[in-house]
């Protein structure tokens, strides 16, 4: 799981983005170049509108077209080591992907692999005006799991709170 988005002024610059920034995985211990990427993604596009794109053994395959800049996207690869694929999920908001956010149904590997997918990787390409942004990465092993694993604005607000009300109590236990 992860997010990402594209700041439309350029992080405050005024910049127009033009963004094409490749993430994905690999199972070499340093991901160096390109063909180190195993499950490979590119986000591209120029000023408002953008797109999503895999990279497999054949070349580039869009997945989603006509993605908006300051909009948070939830990505989620699911990977199936062994068959050398794939699944993409997207969708906005705080809830799980499910089905119907399957934008890329077993993308086949950049190139086959033989070990593990231990490395995560993030390369710009070129001189594209970079103002995408990845975030909130999260790994997990125990197979298909859709959640979204940022928790709602209220959720954090009942944390904080709690947290908040332990440090008073303890405060006054002296």
């Amino acid at each position: 799981f992860m997010q990402f988005w594209v700041d439309a002024d350029g992080n405050g610059s005024g910049a127009v983005p033009s963004p094409l920034i490749h993430f994905g995985l690999g199972e070499a211990a340093a991901i160096g170049t390109y063909s180190d990427f195993k499950a490979h993604l590119f986000l591209s596009g120029v000023d408002t509108t953008y797109q999503l794109s895999a990279r497999d053994s054949a070349g580039a395959t869009s997945l989603v077209t006509g993605l908006t800049s300051d909009t948070v996207y939830n990505l989620w690869m699911v990977v199936d080591n062994a068959s050398d694929t794939y699944d993409v999920y997207m969708n906005t908001g705080s809830g799980a992907a499910t089905v119907g956010d399957l934008v890329g149904d077993d993308v086949t590997f950049r190139s086959a692999g033989s070990g593990d997918l231990i490395q995560f990787g993030v390369g710009q390409q070129g001189t594209a005006v970079d103002y995408a942004f990845l975030d909130n990465i999260s790994y997990d092993t125990a197979g298909q799991n859709l959640t979204n694993v940022i928790p709602e604005p209220a959720t954090l607000g009942l944390i904080a709170m709690s947290a908040l009300g332990l440090l008073a109590v303890r405060r006054f236990q002296i």
